[in-house]
C-alpha cells in the first residue's frame, strides 16, 4: 500500500506550484496594424507601468496578423490584448474574450477608414474601380477592409468584380503599393493615410466614424487581477494612452453593445460579398 504523503509536503508542493503559476509572465497582445518595432514602443511604457502595479512581468507580443491574435486567444495564450472593432467581435464570438476599456477621443478624431489613389489617378469614383487593383490591409481588420470593402459594396460595387485584390499588411504596406503602382487602390485607417498625402497619394473617399479600439482580457483571466487591471488602467498616465494613440483623452468602460453596428458592417460583407 503506499504510504501517502505527509501533510506538510503536499503543503510544499501545493505552495511550488502556486508561485510558478503566478510567476508566469502575463501576455500583453496586439494585432500587427503597425511595424513589431513600433508597436513595441507605443505600448512599452503603459505595459512597464501596469507591471509595476500588477507585481508581475508582462510580455508584449506581436500577432503574425489579425487572424493569428485571435486564434490565441482560442488557446488561452494571451491574458490582455488591444484589438481593433472587428477583432474584438470575432475575438469575443470565438473565444470568450471580454470587453474591458475603450479609447476615448477627442470631438472630430478621425476614427475613419479611407479609399486611397495615386494623387496622379483618373479614378474619381468609387465605382470606377470596377476592373482596377485594389490593396486591402487584413482581411480580418475593420479599418484596413471590412470598412472599406462595405463602403464600395454601398457603390455596388464587388470585390469579385476587380482585377485583383490583395492583403497586403500593414497601413504602410497599403500606401505604398498604391504609391508604387502596384494597385490602383488601398483601403486604409485615415488618420495613417495622412502622412502620404505629400507622397504620392490622394482620399478617393472616406467613411463614417467607426467603433474605437479597445483594451480587452481573455475569458479565463482571473476576476479579481481583472480588477485590479482596470482600475490601473483607469489611473494611468495620459501620456501613456496618447503613445499608443495621440488623439485619446482616456479610457471609458467598454460594453459589448457598442460594437452592433461593427457586427452589422461585417455580416453585410460577409453575406453580400464573402471576401477570400
Amino acid at each position: 500500500m503506499r504510504t501517502p504523503l505527509p501533510v506538510f509536503l503536499m503543503a510544499l508542493v501545493f505552495t511550488a506550484l502556486t508561485a510558478t503559476a503566478a510567476a508566469r509572465p502575463l501576455v500583453f497582445a496586439v494585432a500587427p496594424y503597425k511595424k513589431p518595432s513600433e508597436i513595441y514602443v507605443m505600448f512599452s511604457p503603459l505595459v512597464r507601468y501596469l507591471e509595476k502595479g500588477l507585481h508581475r512581468e508582462i510580455d508584449i507580443v506581436v500577432g503574425k496578423s489579425y487572424l493569428d491574435i485571435i486564434d490565441r486567444y482560442k488557446t488561452g495564450e494571451i491574458d490582455i490584448g488591444y484589438l481593433d472593432p472587428v477583432s474584438y467581435i470575432k475575438a469575443h464570438r470565438q473565444a470568450g474574450v471580454l470587453p474591458l476599456l475603450s479609447m476615448q477621443e477627442a470631438a472630430g478624431a478621425d476614427r475613419r477608414a479611407v479609399i486611397v489613389v495615386r494623387a496622379d489617378s483618373i479614378i474619381n469614383s468609387i465605382s470606377q474601380l470596377r476592373g482596377k487593383r485594389v490593396a486591402f490591409g487584413d482581411i480580418n481588420s475593420g479599418l484596413t477592409h471590412y470598412l472599406p470593402h462595405y463602403m464600395m459594396l454601398n457603390s455596388n460595387v464587388s470585390v469579385h468584380e476587380l482585377a485583383d485584390f490583395k492583403y497586403v499588411g500593414s497601413n504602410e504596406n497599403i500606401a505604398l503599393n498604391v504609391i508604387n503602382a502596384n494597385f490602383d487602390a488601398g483601403g486604409m485607417e485615415a488618420k495613417e493615410a495622412m502622412p502620404y498625402l505629400d507622397q504620392g497619394l490622394k482620399i478617393l473617399a472616406e467613411s463614417e466614424v467607426f467603433a474605437p479600439h479597445l483594451f480587452v482580457v481573455g475569458n479565463n483571466f482571473n476576476r479579481t487581477l481583472k480588477q485590479r487591471l482596470k482600475s490601473l488602467m483607469e489611473k494611468a498616465d495620459l501620456r501613456f494612452l496618447r503613445n499608443i494613440n495621440p488623439q485619446t483623452t482616456g479610457l471609458r468602460a467598454a460594453e459589448d453593445r457598442e460594437f452592433d453596428g461593427v457586427r452589422n458592417i461585417v455580416n453585410v460583407v460577409n453575406y453580400r460579398d464573402p471576401p477570400q
